[in-house]
This record gives C-alpha cells, sequence and structure tokens, in this order.
C-alpha cells in the first residue's frame, strides 16, 4: 500500500516536471515582425484553423506583403525589409545612364547580400 502512494506521488511529481518543461519551452516572445499593423498576426491565424491550408496560406501571403513592401510608397524598390533574411539593414542608391537617358535603382540587404534592381 506505501508502494503505490509513493509510486502514485513520483508519477505526479513526474508529470508536472515534464508538463513544466514544455510550457516554458513554449512560452517564448514573439519577434516583432510576427504583430502586424491591421493585418492578422500568423499566431492568430494559425491559432483559427490550422487545417485550412489554401486560406492559411492566402493570410500568409498578405501579411509577407504587407511587412516586406512599403505598399503606400511612390519608391520604384519599396521594400522595408529584406526578402531573403528580414533584415531592415538596406541600401537603395540609383544611377543615370546618360546615353540612353534611363535611371536605374537598385538595393541592396547589408547582412545577406540580397539585392534587386530596375529602370
Amino acid at each position: 500500500m506505501i508502494e503505490a502512494i509513493i509510486f502514485f506521488i513520483l508519477g505526479a511529481i513526474i508529470s508536472w516536471v515534464i508538463s513544466w518543461y514544455f510550457y516554458n519551452l513554449s512560452n517564448k516572445e514573439t519577434p516583432d515582425w510576427f504583430g502586424a499593423d491591421g493585418v492578422e498576426t500568423l499566431k492568430e491565424l494559425l491559432a483559427k484553423n490550422p487545417d485550412d491550408l489554401e486560406w492559411t496560406a492566402k493570410q500568409i501571403v498578405n501579411l509577407y506583403k504587407n511587412k516586406i513592401f512599403n505598399l503606400g510608397s511612390s519608391d520604384p524598390l519599396p521594400f522595408n525589409y529584406c526578402p531573403e533574411c528580414g533584415s531592415n539593414e538596406l541600401k537603395n542608391s540609383s544611377s543615370t545612364d546618360r546615353e540612353g537617358d534611363n535611371v536605374y535603382y537598385f538595393i541592396e540587404c547589408k547582412k545577406c547580400k540580397w539585392s534587386n534592381w530596375t529602370q
């Protein structure tokens, strides 16, 4: 009888320790980009209906667009963040082709060296 009580108490303690460990493991702060200005966060989105992949994919693409690009900007390369690494350390530049009278715009990520250009 005493053994059963001891095993019960040990089982309860071990279960509590395991639950506490996994709770602390999952209880992390989310990065700032995970939230959104007027856009559902990915966390809220997946909590609502994680099995509806088509709907989730549309919402993720919308969140991506609203975070990576400055949609209200008239800048020819309206990036807020690097689409490769997520860094906001972007360098914008431009160059004028005197012969063709064209302006070329460039953007480069200082962290991962991703780049893009447009005319």
